[in-house]
């Protein structure tokens, strides 16, 4: 996972900032997501009876699209899309983070299947 986000360099995607190890245990240190991820964002506005309209539906999964087309481009599969992988950020930003299952495919690689979960 380290490697794949020192590679991604992307205004859609997580930034890498630091690693290190701490008694034994790799620490990651990331960009600061200040509004938590979409997950938690769904829940709260279903506790409001609220839900997210069209336009900001949309704004994510192109932020999203953006996201995914660049770690393509780089050969890399992210392998783990969902709401808790999809971090809030200010002013309406998105960014997809979490590569924990990511994998780098060849360039004879047009097509994959694999089963998560």
């Amino acid at each position: 996972e380290v490697n794949m986000l020192k590679l991604l360099d992307h205004s859609t995607i997580i930034k890498y900032l630091d690693s290190f190890f701490e008694r034994s245990e790799l620490v990651i240190v990331l960009e600061l997501a200040p509004h938590g991820d979409l997950a938690n964002l769904c829940r709260h506005l279903k506790v409001e009876s609220r839900e997210l309209s069209e336009p900001q539906t949309w704004a994510i999964f192109l932020q999203v699209c953006d996201a995914l087309c660049y770690m393509h481009r780089n050969r890399i599969m992210h392998r783990d899309i969902k709401p808790a992988n999809i971090f809030m950020c200010n002013h309406g930003v998105v960014k997809l983070g979490d590569l924990g299952l990511g994998r780098y495919f060849s360039s004879n690689t047009y097509r994959a299947h694999s089963v998560v979960g």
